[in-house]
């Protein structure tokens, strides 16, 4: 069982993390689940997202921190050709959070999990912020 009060908690503080959960939420209106990192345990037997946050970086000499957000995009075993349209429209939901969360159009080939039985595509997204 997912443990919900912890998914609560979580998203109750002020972040791009938080933004990117709420709208990804809201763009499939319960037809796909979202999940912190870490949260999802058990076989894949339905579409969902992992949103994770994946460190940051200063760039060079100026006064701005770029930190990257993952979103792993996981489909079941037996439903590998939903991955596709599944990536398109996550894409499609992500341009909602522009300018302030930008694709850095890095994504990575399949991957077969065979914990959760699922295939799993993560893309990459990058927001701005001064020091």
């Amino acid at each position: 069982m997912d443990n919900i009060s912890h998914y609560e908690y979580i998203t109750k503080s002020n972040s791009i993390w938080k933004d990117i959960y709420n709208n990804l939420k809201d763009w499939y209106k319960g037809e796909v689940s979202i999940y912190p990192a870490g949260i999802k345990t058990g076989e894949c037997i339905m579409p969902y997202i992992v949103v994770k946050y994946d460190g940051g970086s200063k760039l060079s000499s100026f006064s701005t921190i770029c930190d990257y957000y993952t979103l792993l995009l996981y489909v079941p075993k037996q439903e590998y050709s939903l991955l596709e349209p599944f990536i398109a429209d996550t894409k499609e939901g992500m341009k909602r959070l522009k300018p302030k969360v930008l694709p850095t159009h890095e994504q990575t080939s399949s991957y077969y999990d065979d914990e959760v039985k699922a295939h799993m595509v993560s893309l990459t997204y990058k927001n701005y912020k001064k020091l």
